[in-house]
């Protein structure tokens, strides 16, 4: 790895002076009660699976330090949803669970549990999501059976892990083995053809030193539009080993296995349109008008019966735990994962107004290869006092390589010409789906993008507490390094070589103004994103986009710990983004591409969580972002609003546990709205178009019940109650009206 001596250095100290600093004793962490919980290793690098004040409620996140860390001393917006919270509700999809954090829009729901993850079209804070699972990036697409609880850190944070969107930080933590044995079987069925069973066993396997975790997790749900549908296999694994107090390896294997069809999305209506060549059904020109609802109220599916995906994801995780002493703890982890992704698809296009036709479709294939054979984390904590302030320093080192191919495949272009009109000029109000079509024979590559990439890190941050621990400061500093190798000819292997590196940083500080009860909180953080597009004219790939945010509230618990809440504002600039040069020619010389781009986010944003009673617990939170092109090429967008972008979103939601005669009923409900946004901006060739605001409403019921060690749960979940048709701004329809009925039987 070639990081910048300083680095190095640093992390060298850090190690040679550890056995100075292990002499200067620190309070230990206050041990936790293992009774049902995960095997705790080192209580610095896992966040505890007990709840403080309710099963809603997490007082502690990985996401902000890169290790465990109580929610209300980190200097920024963390916020937490528990696995209890997920299961209340139901949510499967990552789109559904990820929609409960202010700030956050997401694409459409869909039968495809994972296909938030996949998908672009969701945003935080305005900017595309950054979506890790353990701290890493390529893995296989967390599952709601093998999810401990969802954290989000909002801000340009890539001093924690590098390569990061400006708007923010989402990371699932797995769960761990438990330290007693527990076995739970689920069955759910439902709308839609709806079902899905999990079956999960944890426990010792031999004494105190080995256990192990087993989740199978099988899902189907067809979706609201014909022909579409999701079916899933997740098989998850976890053996850890702790030799000896202080010292765990725990190595983790789980393999996704998805298929299903997800043609959700729906043409747009062109006026105007005028006909093209000798076929009177071919057509040409017009002005986009929108998204055509007459198809979206039709549910129409634009693929048809014939079409459909397959995925499967393969991940290797390994873990190993340290503890020097008292003060000093080291982690190091690695991740390897291998995706295979096959599609067959006809391709789609938009719907004249005056032939009610759509025209140049053809048979499509796609095949991806993600080989992402290695990505090394390592993480050396220590604590330790000078004088009166109390430190936490950390130390980090990341490496990841990886390679994408991506392509499409196409017919022979005088095999295409043959295909019958009613394919190629579809009617979708009166579809024709019986041409078969031969897959086999698409072979003409007609994209393709193939990518390779050497990534390597490392990052030093103190947090020191002082008076009396009345003030936090947190300051981190981080040096990236990529090397990579793309090729985005369809018909030739041509690689463009480059290189990127990067210094980001990030300061905070928390002090208490009145105890828990009143913290005022600020950072400076920043942020990039590394391009590979190469410039057909240099020959060379466009420089790291550039995030910097600025952020101030406050935080607060009441008295008992009750309450909690967070308030801040902020501003999040990303500026040299890629634009296409308008003067661009290919062979004058000039650029194709100009980091002239430039964009910014300005709002506020508050969360709380409120127990009311030992009955009653409710949980709310609401944003206001103001999201503005600044600078780009094309001057019509110099002042607009950020497509896809809602300027308002929130969240209700609430859960009562009935005690007395009726102890064991749960009642719950939640609201999550979307506002306004802008789908399209107007151009010569489309006009102006907002998507709609929307609210989904979402239910639950619930009865528990215990005889002897067998635990049984009865739950009765409704969402989206009230039907709602909306379309998402990735264009797809989302799912309707769900009920589901589930039992659960648990074993301790």
């Amino acid at each position: 790895m070639n990081l910048p001596r300083p680095l190095l250095l640093a992390f060298g100290l850090a190690s040679a002076a550890g056995p100075l600093l292990f002499a200067q004793p620190v309070t230990p962490a206050p041990a936790r009660s293992g009774g049902g919980d995960e095997v705790v290793t080192i209580p610095e690098f896992q966040v505890s699976s007990t709840r403080e004040r309710d099963e809603w409620f997490a007082s502690q996140a990985m996401s902000g330090t890169r290790s465990a860390a109580p929610i209300l001393e980190l200097p920024y917006q963390v916020q937490v949803i528990t696995q209890e919270f997920l299961e209340d509700f139901q949510l499967m999809g990552v789109t559904e669970q990820l929609s409960y954090f202010p700030g956050y829009s997401g694409v459409a729901d869909q039968a495809d549990a994972a296909i938030g993850v996949t998908l672009g079209g969701s945003s935080l804070r305005g900017f595309p999501q950054t979506v890790l699972r353990d701290g890493f990036r390529r893995t296989p697409p967390p599952q709601i059976g093998n999810t401990a609880q969802v954290e989000v850190i909002k801000g340009p944070i890539s001093t924690l892990y590098g390569d990061a969107s400006p708007g923010g930080l989402i990371n699932y933590v797995s769960k761990r083995p438990s330290a007693r044995p527990a076995y739970s079987l689920t069955l759910s069925g439902g709308d839609d053809s709806y079902f899905r069973s999990n079956l999960t066993a944890s426990g010792p396997l031999f004494g105190r030193k080995l256990f192990y975790l087993f989740n199978a997790d099988h899902y189907y749900r067809q979706g609201s539009m014909s022909y579409t549908y999701g079916r899933q296999g997740d098989y998850f694994g976890t053996l850890l080993f702790k030799p000896w107090a202080g010292t765990s390896l725990s190595v983790t294997w789980e393999s996704v296995h998805l298929t299903g069809a997800r043609g959700a999305t729906i043409p747009s209506y062109v006026v105007g349109t005028r006909p093209s060549g000798t076929n009177p059904l071919n057509w040409t020109g017009g002005i986009v008008q929108g998204i055509d609802w007459r198809l979206a109220r039709l549910r129409y599916s634009r693929f048809g019966p014939g079409e459909y995906y397959r995925r499967r994801y393969d991940g290797l995780n390994v873990l190993l735990e340290h503890a020097y002493n008292e003060n000093w703890k080291q982690r190091v982890g690695y991740q390897g994962q291998w995706k295979k992704f096959y599609l067959i698809y006809r391709t789609s296009s938009n719907v004249s107004a005056e032939t009610n036709r759509m025209a140049g479709i053809v048979p499509n294939k796609r095949l991806q290869d993600i080989d992402s054979p290695g990505a090394v984390q390592t993480d050396l904590l220590g604590h330790f006092d000078t004088g009166s302030a109390r430190h936490a320093l950390l130390f980090t080192l990341d490496y990841a390589q990886e390679e994408t191919y991506d392509a499409q495949l196409r017919y022979p272009t005088a095999l295409e010409a043959t295909l019958p009109d009613l394919f190629r000029y579809h009617d979708p109000f009166n579809p024709d789906w019986s041409p078969v079509i031969n897959y086999d024979l698409a072979t003409r590559r007609a994209s393709k993008s193939w990518e390779k990439v050497k990534s390597r890190g490392g990052s030093v941050s103190d947090r020191v507490t002082f008076a009396g621990g009345r003030v936090a400061l947190m300051g981190n500093l981080r040096f990236d390094k990529s090397d990579f190798a793309t090729d985005s000819s369809a018909t030739v292997d041509r690689f463009t070589f480059g290189t990127a590196d990067g210094w980001t940083h990030s300061l905070g500080a928390n002090v208490k103004l009145a105890g828990d009860a009143l913290v005022a909180f600020a950072n400076r953080s920043t942020s990039f994103n590394t391009n590979i597009t190469v410039d057909r004219n240099t020959g060379t790939t466009i420089p790291n986009e550039q995030g910097r945010g600025l952020e101030a509230g406050f935080k607060s618990y009441s008295a008992g710990r009750r309450m909690g809440a967070t308030l801040s504002v902020f501003e999040i600039e990303k500026r040299n983004i890629g634009q296409t040069n308008p003067d661009f020619i290919i062979g004058n010389g000039l650029p194709e591409f100009l980091g002239s781009g430039r964009e910014r986010v300005r709002g506020v944003e508050g969360e709380t969580s409120w127990k009311a009673t030992d009955a009653l617990m409710l949980v709310a939170g609401g944003s206001y972002l103001d999201a503005r092109v600044l600078a780009s090429s094309n001057a019509a967008l110099r002042g607009t609003r950020k497509v896809s972008v809602p300027r308002t979103t929130g969240a209700f939601s609430a859960r009562y546990k009935f005690t007395g005669p009726l102890s064991g009923l749960s009642l719950g409900a939640s609201l999550r709205y979307t506002g306004g946004f802008v789908r399209a901006n107007a151009t010569a060739a489309r006009r102006y178009e907002e998507g709609a605001a929307r609210q989904i409403y979402a239910g639950f019921a619930s009865y528990a019940w215990r005889r002897g060690r067998f635990a049984h749960t009865l739950r009765l979940n409704g969402n989206n109650l009230t039907d709602k048709l909306y379309i998402g701004p990735d264009g797809n329809v989302a799912l309707g009206r769900q009920l589901i009925a589930t039992y659960t039987i648990a074993f301790k």
